[in-house]
This record gives C-alpha cells, sequence and structure tokens, in this order.
C-alpha cells in the first residue's frame, strides 16, 4: 500500500469514527485505496424482502404513497456525482422517513439502495467503473409499486 494510500484509508476510519461515513462507504474506501477491484459484492435484498417491500407499498396510503413518489422523482440517479443531485435525493429521503418511514421492509430496502448508492459513487469518484444495474432494478420495481399502488388507490 503506499503512503498517500495509507493516509487515504486512515482518514476514512477517522471520519468512520467521527460518524460522517457509513461503513459500506468506508469499506469501499479502502478497498479503492488498497487497488481492490472496483466490482463490489455488496449485500443484495433476495427477491422475497422486494415482494415483501412491494406488499407493503400496495397497502400504503395515498398520501403516504405520494411522498414516496416524489422521493423516487428526487432520486433518478442513486450514483451522481452532483452534489445538488445527491442533496435533492437525500432531503426527499429524510422528508418522506420523517413523513412515514419507520421499521418497515421498503424503509430498510431504500436505506440499503442509499447505501449501495454510495458505495457506487465513491467507486466512481475515483474514475473506477461499477455496475449499477442492481440497483437500478430494484428501484424500478419499487416504483412500479408504487405507481401501481396509485392506480388502485384511484379506483377505490
Amino acid at each position: 500500500m503506499s503512503l498517500a494510500s495509507a493516509c487515504s484509508a486512515r482518514g476514512a476510519v477517522a471520519r468512520a469514527a467521527a460518524g460522517s461515513t457509513s461503513r459500506y462507504t468506508l469499506a469501499a474506501i479502502i478497498l479503492i485505496s488498497l487497488g481492490a477491484a472496483a466490482r463490489v459484492e455488496a449485500a443484495q435484498p433476495s427477491e422475497e424482502t422486494i415482494r415483501a417491500a412491494r406488499t407493503e407499498i400496495a397497502r400504503m396510503s395515498e398520501p403516504e404513497l405520494r411522498s414516496l413518489l416524489n422521493y423516487f422523482a428526487e432520486c433518478t440517479d442513486r450514483t451522481s456525482l452532483n452534489q445538488a443531485v445527491r442533496q435533492a435525493c437525500k432531503s426527499a429521503f429524510l422528508k418522506y422517513q420523517t413523513e412515514f418511514g419507520g421499521k418497515r421492509t421498503v424503509d430498510k430496502l431504500i436505506a440499503e439502495q442509499e447505501e449501495l448508492g454510495d458505495i457506487q459513487r465513491t467507486f466512481r469518484a475515483t474514475g473506477q467503473s461499477t455496475d449499477s444495474t442492481y440497483v437500478e432494478t430494484v428501484d424500478r420495481q419499487l416504483r412500479q409499486a408504487v405507481g401501481d399502488a396509485l392506480k388502485a388507490a384511484s379506483n377505490r
């Protein structure tokens, strides 16, 4: 490990200890510092978890669905390096969580998606390629569930 890499890793550890860096982002920074491959094999939710989240979405009230829809509208690209895009996404997530969020499967899944986006953004910021198709696929499934639930709610 080079001296610069060691300093970067030490800085990342210090930020994590201070609570300003997630453990997943910290892991990505350390892997980059060590020159590890850019492909991150993060824990991905099972199909069962995604189905459970879709079921929870189907049971949401219309105001909650609209809040979740606003969140997804702001978070079209979780891996964006643009600070304004990232801030809008985080603000929409905090608003949704404050109004309706809890410890449901869908809330945990969204938080995991945010973590995966952070990891991929960290790799992209260093010029390494990442595969964001998994994050995009799960987001698309959740967006579709929100759309389906809103249609069902309007038909009631």
